[in-house]
């Protein structure tokens, strides 16, 4: 399993905006989740937790082999937008190495905590690896929901100032501030790497 696959399982793709179940659940899937996934939105703060993703197993039947269970949840606050790009990103993690996801109340808390904290203040040494994966998965979920190709389709309008970054934002619908990074010269380099790491 691997986000580099599921970026370029739609790097071609110029139809936009990226459906979340029709879409990328299916991929997800394709890529080796074989377990169920449920999706809630809940009334958390999202200026403390946009989204988080929980994994949980259940026999189906006694002694029997065990059903892997991926429960995402959402923001009810985030707008639409972002409701979807935060999906998408916890949808990543299923496909992250097992040694990178979070197992416990307290890697959790640790994990929030890590990521609270101000730019200044993160330690890569001291964030450690399910902090990094967690910090890579904002621009894994930006290069699935807005393909290289429907990127450089928009791009050329985008220079001339044909159609405002607003614009882009909505054809996409993704928040702005994570199109203001693809619609940059610098972005296909990026990309370019997420397809290969």
């Amino acid at each position: 399993m691997s986000a580099a696959k599921l970026i370029q399982a739609f790097s071609k793709r110029t139809e936009v905006p990226i459906d979340i179940i029709d879409d990328v659940i299916p991929a997800v899937r394709k890529l080796g989740f074989d377990g169920e996934i449920y999706w809630f939105y809940a009334d958390v703060d999202p200026t403390v937790l946009r989204g988080s993703v929980v994994h949980w197993s259940y026999p189906t039947s006694p002694g029997g082999p065990e059903i892997n269970v991926a429960e995402i949840t959402v923001a009810k606050a985030l707008p639409d937008d972002w409701r979807r790009f935060v999906a998408c990103k916890e949808l990543i993690h299923l496909l992250d190495p097992v040694g990178s996801q979070v197992k416990s109340e307290a890697d959790f808390a640790k994990l929030i905590e890590r990521l609270s904290l101000p730019t200044e203040m993160q330690d890569f040494k001291e964030d450690g690896m399910k902090v990094l994966t967690d910090r890579i998965a904002i621009t894994q979920a930006l290069a699935v929901l807005f393909p290289l190709a429907a990127r450089d389709e928009l791009y050329g309008p985008f220079k001339e100032g044909k159609i405002p970054l607003a614009d882009v934002a909505r054809i996409v619908d993704i928040p702005t501030r994570y199109v203001a990074l693809a619609m940059t010269e610098f972005y296909p380099p990026i990309y370019k790497f997420l397809c290969d790491f």
